[in-house]
């Protein structure tokens, strides 16, 4: 019954993958049938949950459901596989960068007295910021490094660090208003 079941959405899982693959370039014989079967077992595993979604009443085949699971699946694994090259998500930072950057910007006196007061500052602010957005402000204010290498090195976009800061800046305030 699975043999027949298989066979017979073999040639939707099939298209589907030489699609992605050829989309992105990278199609060969081997590859595709490799993707394929990662793409076969990712739809029957666990019971077959990922097909059990399927409902006829949203307007959608079956053929059309289980090519939609299939390209998702097989761009999942693209990207799985992406990823352990580069070191399995591990992210890495360059330090000698970080080091030149500290080495290049000249510090005036005012500028590391204000740090030093942000810095003293920080049991005040661990109210109401979470240990990110703080971890965030040290690096901004007290270390001196510009949001885009804040972003770099935690793995974060540039927005979710300037939202951190405007938190911080809001915090940073109604510290003072309270003093």
């Amino acid at each position: 019954m699975l043999n027949d079941f298989i066979r017979g959405i073999l040639p939707v899982v099939r298209a589907r993958v030489n699609a992605v693959l050829r989309r992105r370039g990278l199609y060969t014989p081997a590859r595709s049938a490799d993707l394929c079967q990662t793409v076969l077992l990712a739809l029957i595993d666990d019971h077959a949950a990922a097909m059990k979604r399927f409902d006829p009443t949203r307007g959608m085949s079956f053929p059309n459901f289980i090519g939609l699971l299939s390209r998702s699946n097989a761009l999942r694994a693209l990207e799985r596989e992406a990823a352990k090259k580069r070191g399995g998500g591990a992210l890495h930072t360059d330090l000698e960068h970080l080091d030149r950057h500290a080495e290049a910007r000249a510090d005036t006196e005012g500028e590391v007295a204000l740090r030093r007061g942000l810095a003293g500052m920080c049991p005040c602010l661990c109210d109401g910021t979470s240990e990110r957005d703080r971890l965030i402000g040290q690096m901004l204010h007290v270390d001196g490094l510009p949001p885009v290498d804040v972003a770099r090195t935690l793995g974060i976009s540039r927005g979710a660090v300037d939202k951190a800061n405007h938190k911080l800046k809001k915090a940073f305030k109604r510290c003072l208003d309270e003093r």
